[in-house]
């Protein structure tokens, strides 16, 4: 695996706490216009790659087994992605079968494995460097994706501001330290100073797309689910209602994600 991880290693973006409060352009065409803070970038990143490997490769018949993306060897189940599916799961949940590339299955086979990791970013490489001042106060750096626990991560939802970005600071009645350690910025046992993450990161549809020629999707998925998270999942929806309506879908039809025929 130590190939792979070099592999991983050359297609990166850099990540540090000073970056968090950047405002950065919006990629995604459907996205309200303005700028956005790095979470959010990256969420974009992630769109924007998937897109490419829908438009540059899927869309031109190039997602089959035994084809000159290995990418399409292997691909791991969505909801049990530790196994690889067979032509018979391929045909039963997306109705395609890997040999002839068909482009609308794959299309939601790979969106449906985006959603599953939605806004992870994943750390490479990362080290922590040690800052005298006070710990930041800038609501961007605090993102509820940074949490390490549903606990923090309610708190700094219920603090945060809409996309916040910029400069944009906590009141003054909020206590930082309070907060506790995050996987970005991390409080000192002797109370003086800070820590700070700074990593090389990378986002799981930018390897679909860049090393897809190299490795499988399931070694890729196997990588990522190892690495950690520097950004974690997007909040996802747990109404019982919606959870049901997925089940019966599945029952009905026998496949998860979008209808097959969108």
């Amino acid at each position: 695996m130590d190939k792979l991880f070099d592999a991983v290693l050359r297609h990166y973006w850099p990540m540090n706490v000073d970056m968090l409060a950047t405002p950065f352009p919006r990629e995604n065409a459907q996205a309200q216009r303005g700028s956005h803070n790095y979470v959010a970038f990256m969420n974009d990143k992630s769109i924007h790659y998937r897109r490419k490997l829908f438009e540059e490769v899927i869309s031109k018949g190039g997602a089959v087994r035994g084809g000159p993306w290995r990418l399409f060897d292997e691909l791991p189940k969505i909801h049990e992605p530790t196994q690889v599916m067979t032509e018979q799961d391929c045909q039963n949940e997306f109705g395609f079968a890997t040999q002839e590339g068909s482009y609308g299955p794959m299309k939601r086979y790979f969106t449906d494995i985006g959603r599953r990791f939605e806004g992870e970013v994943a750390e490479i490489v990362g080290d922590w460097e040690i800052q005298d001042g006070p710990m930041p106060r800038k609501e961007a750096m605090w993102h509820p994706q940074f949490a390490r626990g549903e606990a923090q991560r309610k708190a700094l939802k219920d603090l945060a501001t809409q996309s916040a970005v910029g400069d944009k600071e906590f009141e003054e009645e909020v206590d930082v330290h309070e907060l506790g350690s995050t996987t970005m910025l991390r409080l000192r046992s002797d109370g003086v100073g800070h820590w700070r993450r700074q990593a090389k990161v990378t986002v799981l549809a930018r390897l679909f797309y860049d090393i897809g020629k190299e490795y499988t999707a399931q070694e890729l998925l196997w990588w990522w689910l190892h690495a950690k998270k520097i950004v974690r999942k997007r909040e996802q929806p747990t109404v019982p209602d919606r959870q049901a309506a997925g089940r019966l879908k599945h029952e009905r039809y026998g496949w998860w994600g979008f209808s097959k025929y969108e």
